[in-house]
Parts: structure tokens; sequence; C-alpha cells
């Protein structure tokens, strides 16, 4: 298995094969997993799970408010 045991010049470098990293793969799972955007209402922590909602709402609400863009970029 000549291709296995290949060693490559410095300057051949963009031959190897990518590899995804530890740090890659981790990062890629943590981006796969989202939050929920909503608490279980009902059950043990009803009331905190529904201020908590509200709070998320206004959150949500906010960041949306924030991120608009009001001046379009006009290219010319």
């Amino acid at each position: 298995m000549k291709h296995m045991t290949r060693s490559y010049p410095p300057e051949n470098a963009m031959l190897r094969p990518h590899k995804e990293s530890t740090l890659e793969k981790a990062q890629a799972k943590r981006d796969n997993k989202k939050a929920p955007t909503e608490l279980a209402v009902g059950g043990k922590g009803e009331m905190l799970n529904r201020k908590n909602n509200e709070r998320l709402k206004r959150k949500q609400a906010l960041m949306d408010a924030m991120n608009k863009v009001h001046d379009p970029d006009f290219v010319q």
C-alpha cells in the first residue's frame, strides 16, 4: 500500500487528505444541537417555565429589533 505510506515534501502539502480533527467534530456536534425556544409548561416548575418563556420571547424580540438593517446598502 504505497499510497498509505507516501511521504509528502513540504511544497506538496496540499496533496494530503483532510482529516476532521476532534475540535471540528465537537464544533459540528454543538452546531447541530439547537436549544429549544420554549421550555415545557406544566408539571413541577410550571410557573418558572412560564416566566422563562416570557423572558425568552422578550429577548428574541429585542434581538430581532436590533438586528434589522434600517438603511439598505445601495451599490451604484
